[in-house]
């Protein structure tokens, strides 16, 4: 096994770069998504690793959000009835 510090040595800084972007795009959105769905937004952070994050959208997708089961049922405002003016 080589050296783990000769192995960065050789990375192009663009490629940290590229990564960090990446990894970025990735678990940011799944941050708002999870820290929206009621659930602790650090959760995204597993979606680091590709098969955790996998398991981690399917889990999103069919859990029972808290933020549903708090909120109040949202109606829209009822229309204000036209007053009847004789003329």
């Amino acid at each position: 096994m080589g050296n783990y510090t000769e192995y960065l040595s050789e990375l192009s800084p663009w490629y940290l770069v590229l990564l960090a972007l990446l990894l970025f795009l990735w678990v940011f959105p799944l941050w708002r998504i999870i820290g929206k769905a009621g659930y602790p937004p650090f959760l995204s952070l597993f979606a680091i690793f590709p098969a955790v994050g996998l398991i981690l959208l399917w889990w999103l997708a069919f859990a029972h959000w808290p933020i549903r089961r708090d909120a109040p049922i949202r109606r829209e405002a009822p229309v204000p009835a036209r007053s009847k003016t004789s003329w």
